[in-house]
């Protein structure tokens, strides 16, 4: 009964966030496996390329980005985990209500749970408590997904740029029920990839 309604309560956020994303169509999705091996990295859902889902597509649960799509098979697809993000996978990001802070998520934390900001404005405003959202500008995740809440804000090694820690809003572990996101507008590395694949 208690599995019910918490699955009930989910797809019931799910509707809520796709009324919200009107400029993009959502694609839901469940997801079907997690390996032991990479359970803090990867999952694998039950959409692939015949219901309109591509590599490089953001992936959300209904309370925030949970990663991108990393392969898709025609019924299948994998999820890149932001748990597994690294250096070669950065989102562009701001501060909800504050897009002179904008940064780069960068990584994550393992010890501490929690993702890495790169600010890269130094303005000076970057604060604990602040809302980290994509900004649309790196050409893979759309605006406006809510990444999470900065827990703590420090110097980088040089003591020249800010680095704030941020909680993931999602649940990375606990995961069911996603919606990947399609971008309706121009995206230059969806649009690449799918050339390339073309040629």
């Amino acid at each position: 009964m208690n599995e019910l309604e918490k699955e009930n309560k989910e797809l019931r956020s799910l509707i809520e966030i796709e009324k919200a994303i009107s400029d993009y169509t959502p694609i839901k999705a469940t997801v079907i496996s997690r390996s032991p091996e990479q359970w803090f990295e990867q999952v694998k859902i039950n959409r692939g390329r015949m219901h309109g889902v591509e590599p490089n597509m953001a992936v959300s649960t209904a309370s925030g980005m949970v990663g991108k799509v990393i392969g898709a098979s025609q019924m299948t697809s994998t999820v890149q985990l932001l748990s597994g993000f690294d250096e070669d996978n950065r989102i562009s990001a701001v501060v909800d209500g504050n897009e002179e802070v904008f940064g780069l998520v960068e990584g994550y934390d393992d010890e501490t749970g929690t993702l890495i900001f790169r600010d890269m404005t130094d303005s000076g405003q970057l604060e604990v408590g602040q809302t980290i959202i994509s900004s649309g500008m790196g050409g893979v995740f759309p605006r406006g997904l809510l990444i999470g809440e900065v827990s703590s804000v420090e110097l980088d090694q040089y003591g020249l740029t800010k680095i704030a820690h941020i909680k993931p809003a999602a649940d990375l572990v606990d995961i069911n029920h996603v919606m990947v996101i399609d971008r309706d507008i121009y995206s230059p590395a969806i649009d690449k990839e799918k050339a390339e694949e073309e040629e």
